[in-house]
């Protein structure tokens, strides 16, 4: 049987490293953009995460595209 897929919902999280804790390991904080429109390319979403980056005072570490799939038979 066939599955069909319909994507529902996407966001953009960038994440970036604030610090470091006793033990030495990252401290990483995120901030995330959601509800964008479905249609939106990665070329627009990662233009996204360096817009909301430029308000961060921190190095980012990574950009990521979430993304919901609603799947169904």
């Amino acid at each position: 049987m066939a599955v069909n897929s319909v994507l529902v919902d996407s966001a953009v999280v960038v994440k970036y490293k604030v610090g470091v804790d006793t033990k030495g390991n990252d401290i990483i904080k995120s901030q995330r953009a959601n509800d964008l429109n479905l249609l939106a390319t990665e070329e627009t979403l990662m233009d996204l995460g360096d817009i909301i980056g430029g308000f961060i005072s921190y190095p980012i570490s990574q950009v990521t595209n979430e993304t919901v799939t609603l799947l169904s038979r």
